[in-house]
């Protein structure tokens, strides 16, 4: 096992190293692409994103023509000469406080539509390294099945071994090879994904940085960081927004008692959106700390896995073991590393989604 865990990437905290405007020229398909790049590489490409920025700037355009509507009719109902204004029979003050609610949920929307698509880029990439982790497993164990094979073959020569045992031998070597096709072939769906999410040729295949830092959450009080956390949700911020919206347009629905159930239905929704959203973001906490529980013994499979395989080489060296061994410790020790590479990724991923569980769960 020559790769190993080393703190080399900070997961989605860097901030991109590379302008969004030279990524699509600048990472051909040999180069190196961080998921930093891929990330501002789906920013400038995908449609939805342009989509939601067009959507917020078409609700900005709204929002200026319901003031010049509104200042226009202010004026026409002014009685010239006094402090006074004729009753024009509506607030013409009400389509500007609709459609500036409108541009904040579409800022709020645009802002999601960013911070999502981070997950949603992040996800294609880890699947991509997965896919590329699971290629090597299944090479190793094509390649120990084939020793095991040629040995079979030369034991059956000797008369040493039956022809039943030969046939063992193929059955499980063409199966090795097969899973090692099927997982290549599944390698090859994952990177063009990957490549059509972030605007490259799908026929591209960088090279993706394979290991990931891991570190615990520490939080000195959980239930009042969560709270801070639900706070800055947009949907709890929608849901608040509604609410004033509601009280600066109270008058205008023709009953008081029809504003009173409309308003006491926004602050029940405002108390289930923060509800939901705290279950959410605990959900996600605990199970962080259960990964981090675990990862201790993970570690120490690895460690065990490849102090096997160091014996393992060592004894064939002075030829007390065999190539077959060295095989066999090499597939423990790819296995244990990939175990904690997966765990590393999963709270990796977490972490991330513990700051903004919204845009975890939008992400596609």
């Amino acid at each position: 096992m020559g790769r190993k865990i080393i703190p080399v990437l900070i997961i989605f905290l860097l901030s991109g190293l590379f302008p969004a405007s030279c990524l699509a020229d600048a990472a051909p398909s040999t180069a190196t692409l961080t998921v930093d790049q891929a990330i501002e590489m789906a920013k400038e490409k995908r449609n939805d994103v342009q989509v939601a920025w067009l959507e917020l700037q078409a609700a900005g355009v709204s929002t200026d023509l319901a003031w010049d509507s509104a200042s226009e009719a202010e004026a026409a109902a002014h009685i010239p000469g006094t402090d006074y204004f004729a009753d024009l029979g509506y607030d013409p003050y009400l389509q500007v406080f609709n459609a500036e609610y409108n541009e904040k949920a579409k800022q709020k929307a645009y802002d999601l539509k960013l911070e999502s698509l981070e997950f949603s880029v992040y996800q294609r990439y880890y699947a991509v390294v997965s896919a590329l982790d699971n290629a090597d497993a299944q090479k190793l164990a094509s390649q120990h099945a084939e020793e095991k094979l040629k040995i079979a073959k030369l034991r059956a020569q000797l008369g040493m071994d039956t022809k039943f045992t030969l046939f063992q031998a193929e059955t499980q070597a063409a199966s090795a090879n097969s899973s090692w096709a099927n997982a290549q072939q599944e390698l090859d769906q994952k990177y063009i994904n990957l490549m059509e999410y972030i605007g490259m040729g799908s026929s591209s295949r960088p090279a993706l940085v394979r290991e990931l830092t891991y570190e615990p959450i520490t939080l000195v009080n959980p239930e009042s960081r969560f709270q801070e956390i639900v706070s800055s949700s947009p949907s709890v911020w929608l849901a608040n927004e509604s609410v004033q919206l509601l009280l600066d347009t109270a008058g205008n629905s023709g009953s008081d008692d029809l504003d009173y159930i409309n308003e006491q239905k926004a602050d029940i929704n405002v108390i289930s959106t923060k509800d939901s959203m705290l279950q959410v973001t605990r959900n996600i906490y605990y199970s962080l700390k259960t990964i981090e529980d675990s990862y201790a013994a993970a570690e120490d499979s690895l460690r065990t896995a490849n102090e096997a395989l160091r014996i393992a080489k060592l004894m064939y060296e002075v030829g007390m073991g065999t190539k077959l061994d060295i095989t066999a410790a090499e597939i423990a020790a790819n296995t244990a590393q990939e175990n904690l590479d997966s765990m590393s990724y999963q709270h990796a991923i977490l972490a991330k989604a513990l700051e903004k569980p919204w845009a975890y769960g939008a992400a596609n």
